[in-house]
C-alpha cells in the first residue's frame, strides 16, 4: 500500500513537473510575443518621435537660419553704415592731421632755416674771430720779429760806429805821424843839409819812434777788440738772464695748467683757453728770442755747445707749440683723453726745452751753482704734475 502511494505520488509529481514545464514554456512564449509586440510599437513610436524630432528640429534650424540672416543683414548693414561713419571721420581727421601737419612743416622749416641762419651766422663769426685772431697773433709775431731786427739793426750799427771810430782815430794818429815824420825831415834836411850822417841817424830815430808808435796802435786795436768781445759776452750773459726770466714765467704758466687740469664748466673753459693762447703768445716769443740769442752766440762763436742747446730749445718749442695746438683743440671739442695724452707730451717738451735753458745758462755761469737750480727747475715741473696725478 504505501509502495502504492509512493508510485501514484511519483507519477503525480512527474505529471505535474511536466505541465508546469508545459506552462512555462507557454508563458514565457506570450511573454516573448508580448514583448516584441511592446519592443514594435516602442520602436515605431520612436521611429515617430524622431521623425517629429527631426521635424521640429528642421524647423527650428530654418527659423535660426532665418533670424541668423536677418542678424547679419543688420550687422552688415551695421557695419556699412559704421564703415562708412568711420571713412568720413577719417576723412576729417586726415583732413585735421594734414592741415597740422603743413603748419607743423611751415614752422619747422621755418625753425630749420632760422638755425641754419643762426648756425651759418655764427660760423661766420667764428671764422671771423679766428681770422681776426690769427692776424693779432700774425701781428704781433711780426712785431716782435720787426723788434728783433731793429735791435739786432742797433746793435750793428753800434758795433760798426765803434769800429769807425777806432779806425778813424788809427788814421788820424798815422796822419799825424806822417806829418810829423815830414816835419821832422824838413826840419832835419833844412838844418843839417851838408851833414847825410846825422840826417840819417835822425831819419833812424824817427823810424823807431814810428814803429813804436805802430806798435802802440796795434796794442790798442787789441786792447778794442777784446773789449769788444768782453762787450759781446756781457750783452749775451744780459740776454741768458732776460731767457732765464722769460722761462720762469712760463714755468709757473704752465705749472698752472698742470694743477688745473681739463676744465669741465664753461667759464673754467673760456679761461683755460685764454690761459693757453697766452702760453702759446709766450712761446712764440721765446722762439724769436731764441733767434736773437743765436745771433749773439753766433758773433762770439767759440760755444759750440751753447748753439747746439739752443737747436734743441728751438725743435722743443715747435713741438711744445703743437702741443698747444692740440690742446685748444681738445678742449673745443672736449676730448679729455687726447687732452691727456697731449698735456703729457707738451710737459715732455717744455721739460727738455725747460733743462736746454738750463745747460745754457751753466755754460755762462759755471756749473756749481747751476745744478742746484737745474735740480729745483726740474722739480717745479715734476711735483705739480704729480699732484695733478693724485688729484685726478
Amino acid at each position: 500500500m504505501a509502495g502504492l502511494v509512493s508510485n501514484v505520488a511519483g507519477r503525480f509529481l512527474d505529471l505535474f513537473s511536466s505541465e508546469t514545464e508545459n506552462l512555462k514554456t507557454e508563458l514565457n512564449r506570450e511573454n516573448e510575443i508580448e514583448h516584441n509586440q511592446i519592443m514594435r510599437e516602442k520602436n515605431e513610436r520612436l521611429r515617430e518621435f524622431e521623425i517629429s524630432q527631426r521635424a521640429i528640429q528642421q524647423q527650428m534650424m530654418q527659423d535660426l537660419q532665418g533670424k541668423r540672416k536677418q542678424e547679419i543683414d543688420l550687422i552688415e548693414s551695421g557695419e556699412a553704415k559704421l564703415k562708412e561713419e568711420n571713412r568720413i571721420e577719417i576723412n576729417k581727421i586726415d583732413a585735421n592731421n594734414i592741415e597740422k601737419l603743413e603748419k607743423l612743416e611751415a614752422v619747422m622749416t621755418q625753425k630749420i632755416k632760422e638755425i641754419d641762419d643762426n648756425y651759418g651766422r655764427l660760423k661766420k663769426d667764428l671764422k671771423t674771430r679766428e681770422e681776426e685772431l690769427l692776424n693779432v697773433r700774425q701781428e704781433q709775431r711780426n712785431q716782435q720779429i720787426a723788434d728783433i731786427k731793429e735791435i739786432e739793426a742797433l746793435y750793428e750799427k753800434l758795433s760798426q760806429s765803434r769800429v769807425d771810430v777806432r779806425d778813424k782815430q788809427f788814421l788820424e794818429i798815422l796822419r799825424a805821424t806822417k806829418e810829423n815824420y815830414e816835419d821832422e825831415y824838413k826840419l832835419e834836411k833844412c838844418i843839417n843839409d851838408e851833414d847825410n850822417k846825422n840826417f840819417q841817424l835822425k831819419v833812424q830815430q824817427n823810424n823807431y819812434l814810428g814803429a813804436r808808435r805802430i806798435a802802440q796802435m796795434e796794442m790798442l786795436l787789441m786792447e778794442q777788440v777784446k773789449k769788444l768781445k768782453s762787450e759781446q759776452k756781457d750783452r749775451l750773459k744780459m740776454e741768458i738772464i732776460r731767457l732765464y726770466s722769460l722761462k720762469h714765467t712760463m714755468q709757473e704758466a704752465i705749472n698752472s695748467i698742470i694743477m688745473t687740469g681739463f676744465p669741465t664748466k664753461k667759464n673754467e673753459k673760456i679761461k683755460a683757453q685764454k690761459h693757453l693762447e697766452s702760453v702759446l703768445a709766450q712761446i712764440y716769443g721765446l722762439s724769436a728770442y731764441m733767434i736773437v740769442l743765436e745771433r749773439k752766440v753766433a758773433e762770439i762763436g767759440d760755444l759750440d755747445e751753447m748753439k747746439r742747446q739752443i737747436v734743441t730749445v728751438k725743435q722743443g718749442i715747435t713741438k711744445s707749440g703743437m702741443a698747444i695746438a692740440t690742446l685748444l683743440k681738445n678742449l673745443k671739442k672736449g676730448e679729455e683723453e687726447h687732452w691727456r695724452t697731449s698735456e703729457q707730451l707738451f710737459i715732455k717738451e717744455m721739460t727738455i726745452v725747460f733743462e736746454s735753458i738750463n745747460t745754457i745758462a751753466m755754460i755762462d755761469s759755471g756749473k756749481r751753482d747751476m745744478n742746484k737750480a737745474l735740480q729745483l727747475n726740474i722739480l717745479k715741473v715734476e711735483i705739480p704734475r704729480q699732484e695733478a696725478n693724485a688729484q685726478r
